[in-house]
């Protein structure tokens, strides 16, 4: 029997800790919430803070065209990893040349 670092309590503590960490509603989630938060990184905000007070609410014209290609590239994305166990990368590199990925 592995009783772990600090006996059998330790592994027990860690294996309910998972089971609450799996049943959680965000594991559901999963690469579409890493996906969605990857590109909240100081320099993206920095520069749509820019854009923003330079062009204010004259571009919200574009969302009702970009969001649902947004939307749609996103779930590809998902039911390839999903299906492959793969990530975006790793099947560019199997499918196509160096050169392309």
């Amino acid at each position: 029997m592995n009783k772990g670092v600090n006996g059998p309590h330790r592994v027990n503590a860690f294996r309910v800790l998972w089971g609450r960490v799996k049943e959680h509603p965000l594991a559901r989630v999963g690469p579409g919430l890493i996906t969605g938060v990857a590109d909240d990184d100081p320099s993206g905000i920095a520069t749509y803070s820019q854009a923003g007070a330079q062009f204010g609410l004259n571009m919200l014209w574009t969302m009702p065209l970009a969001f649902p290609l947004m939307a749609a590239i996103q779930s590809m994305r998902a039911n390839i990893g999903r299906v492959t166990g793969k990530g975006l990368a790793a099947n560019i590199k199997a499918a196509f040349p160096q050169a392309v990925l």
